[in-house]
C-alpha cells in the first residue's frame, strides 16, 4: 500500500481534482458572450454581408476548381486541394478587414467558445454562410448545368461505405478541423506586431493539407457551411 501511494503521488499532485474541472467549466461558461450585445452602427451589418460573400466566392472557386479538376483527363488531388487552400487565402484577405475572414462556421463556432465572439454574431454569422454557400451552389449549377461530367456532385461529401464508416469519417474530419481551428487561433494570438496579411498563409495551409488527408476518404469539408450548400 505504501508503494502504491508512492506511486500515485505524482499522479495525485498534477491530476486536476473535481472541483478543479468543475471550476474550469464554470469559468468557461462565463467567457461565453451568449448574449452580449453587438455595435449598433452599421459595421455589424457589412461584417455579416462579408461573411455571406465569403461563402458564396468560396463555394464558386474553390468547389468549381475542384469540379474542373475531377473532369479533366488526368484528375489531381494536388490541384483539388490548391483550389481551396488558395481560395481561403484571398477571399480571407479580402473580407478580413471587414468580419474578421471566419469564411466556416466551425471557426465561427471555435472563436465563440474561446470568448472571442458574441452569441448573436455566431448565429448571424452562420445563417449568412449558410445563405452564401447556397447562392454560391447556384452560381455552380448556372456555370456548369446538367452536361458536365462532374456535375453529379458538385463536390459535395461523400465517402465508400465499403471503405469507411461514418465514425471513421467524423474522427476524420474532426481532426482536420481541429488543425484548422488551431491553426486560426494561434494566427489571431500573435502579437500585432507579427500579425499581418502573413497571418492568412499558415490558416490557408491548414486548409490545404487538410485536404489532401481528407479528399481520398469523403472528398474534405472541414466546414459545414460549405458542405450544406453543395450537399
Amino acid at each position: 500500500q505504501h508503494i502504491c501511494g508512492t506511486l500515485l503521488a505524482p499522479l495525485q499532485a498534477i491530476s486536476p481534482s473535481p472541483f478543479q474541472i468543475m471550476s474550469s467549466l464554470a469559468n468557461m461558461i462565463d467567457n461565453l458572450h451568449w448574449a452580449e450585445k453587438e455595435p449598433k452602427t452599421n459595421e455589424f451589418v457589412k461584417a455579416c454581408v462579408a461573411e455571406f460573400i465569403a461563402l458564396m466566392l468560396f463555394v464558386v472557386l474553390a468547389c468549381g476548381g475542384a469540379m474542373t479538376t475531377l473532369h479533366s483527363n488526368t484528375p489531381n488531388m494536388m490541384e483539388i486541394a490548391a483550389s481551396f487552400g488558395f481560395a481561403i487565402m484571398v477571399i480571407a484577405h479580402l473580407v478580413g478587414p471587414l468580419s474578421g475572414g471566419h469564411i466556416n462556421s466551425a471557426v465561427s463556432f471555435a472563436l465563440f467558445v474561446g470568448g472571442r465572439i458574441s452569441g448573436i454574431r455566431l448565429v448571424c454569422y452562420t445563417a449568412s454562410q449558410m445563405a452564401g454557400a447556397c447562392v454560391g451552389a447556384i452560381i455552380l449549377y448556372a456555370i456548369f448545368g446538367l452536361n458536365y461530367t462532374a456535375h453529379q456532385n458538385f463536390a459535395s461529401n461523400q465517402w465508400d461505405p465499403a471503405e469507411f464508416s461514418a465514425e471513421q469519417v467524423f474522427l476524420a474530419e474532426a481532426f482536420g478541423t481541429a488543425i484548422l481551428v488551431f491553426n486560426v487561433f494561434t494566427t489571431i494570438d500573435r502579437p500585432k506586431g507579427e500579425a499581418g496579411s502573413l497571418g492568412v498563409f499558415p490558416i490557408a495551409m491548414s486548409v490545404l493539407v487538410a485536404h489532401l488527408f481528407l479528399v481520398p476518404i469523403d472528398g474534405c469539408s472541414i466546414n459545414p457551411t460549405r458542405s450544406f450548400g453543395t450537399f
